[in-house]
């Protein structure tokens, strides 16, 4: 019964498992205005006979109307960008939110080369309303602290995977970037504690001991 939002969905890599994983109580809302991308994922749908999937051929950012898109060699490297030579229909998380009578959303992955912030500046209702968990691609480490200030004021935290034992710990700033983090988990504060207690999120601290120096002879 989860309700899923996948924003930049290209060929569905996220989209098609997730709708499988909601089952047919639950739905996937897939934004891709790529033509060539859609064009799989339509196809995917059906093969796959996910009807859960809904599949819309916008882009998403911080205003409804008209954009240019860059349609890359490569689809992962799609995004809205003035320079592209493509007419796409951008709206908002908000209005389609709106638009589809404000449902509970659980889950937003968002994906869209660079344009991550705008895409959350067009979705304040929906996260301050209903709080979902957010999956949001870094792109360019010079990403990451925009996109976590703009988190933070939306009063979100920011948590990375940690596979193996399948837990979240929280993002350490000070820490650097880990050049293979791809995507940072972004979760509401108000429902830390709930994930805590469901043992989604490692918090304990550990004490090290300073080493002692000792001089190479």
């Amino acid at each position: 019964g989860t309700e899923v939002v996948d924003v930049g969905a290209s060929f569905g890599a996220y989209a098609l498992p997730m709708a499988k994983k909601v089952g047919s109580e639950g739905k996937v809302i897939a934004f891709e205005p790529s033509v060539s991308c859609r064009s799989y994922l339509e196809r995917s749908k059906v093969e796959n006979g996910v009807d859960q999937l809904e599949i819309i051929s916008r882009g998403l950012s911080n205003k409804v109307g008209k954009a240019t898109f860059v349609e890359a060699e490569t689809p992962e490297f799609d995004t809205v960008s003035e320079e592209g030579d493509t007419e796409i229909s951008v709206t908002t998380l908000n209005a389609w939110w709106d638009f589809a009578g404000q449902p509970e959303v659980d889950l937003i992955k968002i994906d869209v080369n660079g344009m991550e912030v705008k895409v959350l500046e067009g979705a304040t209702d929906v996260l301050g309303q209903v709080s979902p968990t957010i999956l949001v691609s870094i792109g360019e480490e010079d990403n990451l602290p925009v996109l976590r200030n703009r988190l933070q004021e939306l009063n979100y935290r920011l948590f990375e995977y940690i596979p193996g034992p399948g837990v979240l710990a929280e993002h350490d700033p000070e820490g650097g970037v880990d050049p293979y983090l791809m995507n940072v988990i972004a979760i509401p504060a108000n429902r830390i504690e709930e994930f805590k207690e469901n043992g989604w999120i490692f918090d304990e601290h550990a004490d090290v001991e300073a080493v002692d120096l000792h001089e190479w002879k």
